[in-house]
């Protein structure tokens, strides 16, 4: 049985719609699977979500997303095609991109799809006539991944971020600007608590735990990392990895 308490908020104001992980786009609100997901489980601690490669190739990957409980029956069910691309997000991500929609989908099958909200299809539709900068930023938006995000806007040159500032409809641009300000917020924030815990193993001669916290970190991350780190620090890193 699927609990569907928490999985209408049209009761909710803007503010609180945002607070809970909605995107407004077009006059219509769409839930962001991250946060639904978290609420889902809230209601539902007894069911598992369990995704599923279906096919995997270099041009695209279909993905499956099952919602099952601890006797194995499955409740809900969601699959995903994502074709790869030579840029934006798709060219690197799109596995991960097709099985977050996958969940979205699984979801949206047991009744957890934000009552009257738009799907991401009707969000992908609504993006259609936008210039391409606006619309892989508001998807990314959207996935509510901050590195993700970040990875993409560092590429950006100045034209191109006004260019998707530009995109936004009248009398969004300010919600759509502390979006981009927030999800770049919250990167900085993890950049900076990884470079801290890097330094205090570093302090401590604490060759695993510099180990742990690398292995968490994407290329790019490290990167950001390194940014932060000094010189010193980041030499007694390598030295420390490599002696290992």
């Amino acid at each position: 049985m699927i609990s569907l308490e928490g999985s209408d908020l049209r009761q909710l104001d803007d503010e609180s719609k945002k607070s809970a992980g909605m995107l407004e786009l077009h006059n219509k609100w769409y839930w962001q699977v991250a946060p639904r997901l978290a609420a889902f489980k809230t209601a539902n601690p007894h069911i598992s979500v369990v995704t599923e490669i279906i096919t995997l190739e270099k041009t695209h990957c279909v993905m499956q997303a099952r919602l099952t409980d601890e006797n194995g029956l499955i409740h809900g069910i969601g699959h995903a095609l994502e074709g790869r691309t030579d840029r934006g997000v798709n060219s690197s991500s799109y596995l991960e991109n097709a099985e977050t929609s996958a969940i979205g989908r699984a979801l949206a099958s047991t009744g957890w799809s934000g009552g009257e909200y738009a799907s991401a299809e009707e969000l992908l539709i609504a993006l259609d006539n936008q210039s391409d900068n606006y619309k892989e930023a508001l998807w990314l938006m959207a996935l509510g991944d901050p590195s993700k995000f970040s990875e993409y806007v560092s590429g950006l040159s100045e034209e191109q971020q006004t260019e998707a500032f530009s995109g936004a409809e009248k009398g969004k641009i300010t919600h759509f600007k502390n979006r981009w300000r927030s999800l770049l917020g919250l990167f900085n924030q993890a950049l900076n608590s990884y470079a801290e815990a890097l330094m205090q193993h570093c302090m401590n001669n604490d060759v695993n735990g510099v180990k742990e916290v690398i292995n968490e970190l994407t290329a790019y991350e490290i990167e950001r990392v390194r940014d932060l780190l000094g010189d010193e620090t980041n030499d007694k890193i390598l030295l420390m990895v490599k002696g290992s």
